[in-house]
């Protein structure tokens, strides 16, 4: 009996305390009820500045497109070029440079025909023409209706001297657009460079007028020293066009300079004077008449006339360029 009142006394107690919990506890816990639960809370961390938002909400940065590479291959060519007869060591860096801008924007873009023919030109001007060949040929595979391509592959056999394989390149070019003045143009330029002048005369004629033929066949004819032919074509330009103001410059660079006069005591007049004036004979008798004083006329100069405009740009390996 005893041991069992022992066995209880814990028991009521430990039923009074709950009690005591469940009815007083809200003011021992400071307000708060039973039924709430106390959320645990963590200090927050500050904001981060708008500039590193905004960068995590853009996400990584973006590679540059083609067209932007192909801009600064541009602009680095152009530099080069201007760097190819003062500076061949600086223009042979510019020029790789280039050559490596072009390549990284074919890796963007494989198709794109900017870079393409912009990595032709690299090529061709570091000498590598095999490689240029080499791309040229590709996109011809593709696409063997491509007019461009076929030109560009002309020009590359033209800055090896292989005339032959250019004139077959520029008339596959000419079957796909026969009436392109800047392909005709091309067959032209080599047709000259290659001995067959009047063939090419024809070409030239078509896509520059019959001035513009004559002339840029005179250039090619002073380079390949061919002088009295070339001033023959230069006369002939100025025949069609006496304003051509470029032909009659390089005509008179062609020209001899005139003689001075061997005559004792003959007068060197200026540019645009009379010839001298004989004076009349003294008579055998009677007084001498002097003779007679005849000023040089004043001749204005003619005003200086433009190259026509029509005559479109030449093509990269035009010697007048």
């Amino acid at each position: 009996m005893d041991g069992r009142l022992s066995l209880a006394a814990p028991l009521v107690l430990c039923l009074f305390v709950t009690g005591c919990n469940t009815t007083g506890g809200a003011k021992n816990l400071g307000g708060i009820k039973p039924t709430e639960t106390i959320t645990k809370t963590t200090p927050t961390e500050p904001a981060p500045p708008p500039q590193i938002a905004q960068r995590a909400k853009d996400g990584p940065k973006r590679a540059p497109s083609a067209e932007f590479i192909v801009s600064l291959a541009a602009m680095s060519e152009e530099a080069a070029k201007k760097k190819k007869k003062t500076e061949p060591e600086q223009f042979i860096r510019s020029m790789d440079e280039t050559r490596r801008l072009y390549q990284e924007a074919l890796k963007v873009d494989p198709n794109y025909e900017k870079a393409q023919h912009g990595l032709i030109r690299a090529h061709t001007q570091l000498g590598e023409h095999h490689k240029a060949q080499d791309i040229v040929r590709a996109g011809l595979e593709k696409n063997p209706r491509d007019g461009r391509l076929w030109v560009e592959l002309g020009m590359t056999y033209n800055r090896q001297k292989n005339y032959e394989e250019a004139l077959k390149a520029f008339r596959k070019g000419l079957e796909v657009d026969p009436e392109n003045r800047q392909y005709k143009q091309a067959m032209g330029f080599t047709l000259v460079w290659s001995g067959r002048l009047n063939e090419g005369m024809e070409y030239l004629t078509v896509a520059l007028g019959k001035a513009g033929a004559h002339y840029n066949a005179a250039g090619i004819l002073r380079q390949q020293n061919r002088l009295d032919e070339a001033k023959q074509h230069l006369q002939m330009c100025l025949d069609a066009d006496r304003n051509f103001e470029r032909a009659r410059e390089m005509l008179a660079e062609l020209r001899p300079a005139a003689p001075a006069p061997t005559t004792p005591g003959a007068e060197i007049l200026p540019a645009g004077g009379l010839a001298p004036v004989a004076a009349p004979s003294v008579p055998d008798r009677g007084t001498p008449i002097a003779a007679p004083t005849i000023p040089a006329p004043s001749i204005p100069a003619p005003a200086p006339v433009a190259r026509p405009a029509e005559l479109p740009p030449a093509l990269e390996f035009s010697p007048l360029q």
